[in-house]
């Protein structure tokens, strides 16, 4: 019986990298316009590396992020959906609402959002179900997690991971500085001391073609550094940790109206 060949990919999960292992397209610009500010719908792949080349990566889920339009009072609304494959054949699915604030990093102001978890036959374990209603003032934080009352005090209110993955494609191009922030990650972990770090745009090579992409860099306590790249449109094409990385989905991430499921739907 024949070795199977076994490549250690041997370099960060860059755009570079990742179009060589065949995950990404090529980030070639698609022509139609695309405004960060206004309504958009943007769909991710959701795909693992477990360091080889040949084997072992995988495709586990996706997670769809949808803006609305700021009103005059410059809040906005995001909807998220995300839905990740477990060992087993389980699968975690998070749907949230979240009121946001607009600003150089957009921050929720109220929220709800609930986590399943569903078995191979598509049954729900209610055990592991997780509501969450929240709202945040300048002083102070406040969210219910299946009926307990928790506060944090804080100084200004914080932003969290999917109002980051939003406010990236808005800075993009406008090189403001770096700003450092609290993040609710996932709307319940409070994680303080984070900073956004503008990288500017960089050359990327992408097979014999090059492009130009702007990056920025989270980096801060309690999370593993975060890549945001960001194409020449201003939408936000990929996302890599570690060996975790978001991929958008050019076919169904550009969409006006989605099937995004609400709170409690299966």
């Amino acid at each position: 019986m024949a070795k199977k060949i076994r490549t250690i990919v041997g370099s960060p999960l860059t755009p570079e990298m990742l179009f060589q292992l065949g995950v990404t397209p090529d980030f070639s610009p698609d022509g139609k316009p695309f405004n960060p500010a206004e309504e958009w719908t943007n769909r991710y792949k959701i795909w693992t590396c477990h360091g080889y080349r040949e084997s072992g990566n995988l495709d586990v889920g996706f997670l769809q992020i949808q803006r609305g339009s700021a009103g005059p009072d410059k809040q906005f609304e995001l909807q998220v959906h995300q839905e990740l494959k477990n060992e087993g054949g389980t699968l975690n699915r998070v749907l949230a609402t979240i009121d946001c604030l607009e600003g150089d990093l957009s921050c929720p102001v109220k929220w709800d959002y609930t986590s399943i978890f569903l078995d191979a036959n598509g049954k729900e374990d209610k055990s592991l179900t997780v509501n969450v209603e929240g709202q945040s003032s300048d002083s102070e934080i406040r969210w219910t997690r299946n009926g307990l009352l928790s506060k944090l005090a804080c100084k200004g209110r914080p932003s969290c991971d999917w109002c980051v993955y939003e406010t990236v494609q808005r800075r993009a191009n406008q090189f403001t500085g770096n700003p450092t922030f609290d993040m609710l990650e996932s709307l319940e972990r409070f994680k303080p001391g984070q900073q956004l770090i503008d990288r500017g745009r960089v050359n990327v090579k992408i097979g014999n073609s090059g492009r130009q992409l702007h990056r920025f860099d989270q980096i801060g306590t309690g999370i593993l550094p975060f890549e945001y790249w960001v194409d020449e449109s201003l939408r936000l094409c990929l996302m890599a940790s570690m060996n975790k990385v978001y991929i958008l989905d050019t076919e169904n991430g550009q969409r006006k109206k989605t099937g995004t499921q609400r709170k409690g739907t299966k």
